[in-house]
């Protein structure tokens, strides 16, 4: 931190030697006013930056952050400008994100969540340092007025150990807190004083299904292999390419049709899919200790060894008749998967989800989806996308329309 910082920042109470700041001025962030909701300057710093990351060269090694450039185009911001903008809808005020450790770029989709709604950011990133947190501070150092401008007074990076007092010190200045992390994570910073007006947004853990119509693999195999590579592929993304460690990450499959038809789509698909694992995913001596460490618990716990399927040591598919407890979710990485049956899509939503985030699919139409939500009184599921688009964010997330919830609305009569 800089001196200007500790002056305005400092307590008898807090030790902020241990702060790292990574980028911008964080006495300014905390002491920054909300703006509109979708300011022009704001679009103009994010379509900048949407383009600075796809023109660096070291930037378009890594496809989760060219994804994220995709996703804050300018293309993208008119059309959430337009569905979620309103000229009497204003920012709350400074707003402190906590990040978690699992998924690199997550802090990115944080702040836009913040800015996009007029507020300010104080941004803890994750103890890890990964490469594209280096290469987006770059960016950020490297941008030119009035770009620059707009990114110090409403952006700071920082790095702190797990300290209740500087937390709490942090949250005295801001009107917004959004955390991302473990359900204990929640609950210590539940804990923490705030100010009376302070918002919170929660995304705390939460688990994913994949659903397939057995029947349509079976279609897709007849017609073409590339076609069910092609969709494997989409599968692949979004379990392998985080080591199913986000919360968007399919970690049990449901069967959808009658029992030879499941028998014959299973063995196409977790055989296909092995394929496809064994020549992307680079598995190393450490995720091989860590996937067999979770198998040997699962099977202490409730999983008899002989009902475990393997699929060329890529991948461990276990029948379930019951949704497996947090625990046993906690354990479905690196190619694990649970998998169970369901004769009906109808039957299908009768199954408990509370806790369960994005329910993905192959095979159904959206309207077969769109008229069975409609019977249901209830549902605990938080989004559903076809397969290939677990990651792929939105302004509304786990449910919370965030530019609402982190903005205000003025009424006017």
């Amino acid at each position: 931190m800089n001196c200007e910082d500790v002056v305005m920042l400092s307590s008898n109470t807090v030790d902020f030697d241990s702060v790292n700041l990574l980028f911008g001025d964080l006495s300014k962030v905390l002491h920054s006013s909300p703006t509109r909701t979708f300011h022009s300057k704001i679009v103009d710093f994010l379509t900048t930056l949407s383009n600075s990351i796809l023109q660096d060269l070291e930037a378009s090694q890594y496809p989760d952050l060219t994804y994220f450039a995709f996703w804050i185009r300018a293309g993208n911001l008119d059309s959430w400008r337009d569905l979620h903008g309103n000229k009497f809808r204003f920012g709350l005020g400074p707003t402190l994100h906590i990040t978690p450790a699992n998924v690199p770029t997550n802090f990115l989709y944080s702040m836009v969540f913040g800015l996009v709604s007029g507020n300010s950011n104080v941004i803890r990133l994750p103890t890890k340092d990964f490469p594209q947190v280096k290469i987006i501070t770059r960016i950020l150092f490297s941008m030119e007025k009035p770009h620059s401008e707009i990114a110090y007074e409403k952006i700071a990076l920082v790095r702190y150990p797990k300290m209740d007092r500087l937390t709490s010190h942090l949250l005295s200045f801001c009107r917004a807190l959004i955390v991302w992390g473990s359900n204990e994570t929640v609950k210590e910073l539940r804990l923490i004083p705030k100010p009376p007006d302070c918002r919170e947004v929660v995304f705390n853990n939460k688990n994913s299904i994949l659903i397939i119509k057995a029947s349509e693999i079976q279609q897709m195999n007849r017609r073409s292999k590339k076609e069910l590579r092609a969709q494997l592929s989409k599968v692949y993304s979004d379990s392998f390419l985080f080591d199913q460690n986000g919360c968007s990450s399919p970690k049990v499959v449901f069967w959808i049709g009658d029992f030879d038809q499941i028998n014959t789509a299973r063995e196409l698909f977790w055989s296909e899919l092995a394929e496809i694992v064994k020549s992307k995913y680079e598995v190393d001596n450490g995720v091989m200790i860590r996937k067999f460490t979770n198998l040997s618990k699962l099977i202490l716990e409730k999983v008899d060894l002989k009902n475990i399927s393997l699929w060329g040591n890529f991948i461990y598919s276990i029948p379930i008749e019951t949704m497996p407890s947090e625990e046993e979710f906690s354990l479905c990485r690196f190619g694990i998967f649970f998998e169970n049956r369901c004769d009906s899509l109808e039957n299908f939503f009768k199954v408990p989800m509370e806790g369960i985030q994005t329910l993905s699919y192959i095979g159904f139409k959206k309207t077969d989806l769109h008229e069975n939500l409609r019977e249901l009184e209830s549902v605990g599921v938080d989004r559903i996308v076809p397969a290939g688009e677990a990651f792929q964010m939105s302004l509304i997330w786990d449910g919370i329309d965030c530019v609402s919830t982190l903005s205000k609305l003025i009424s006017l009569r």
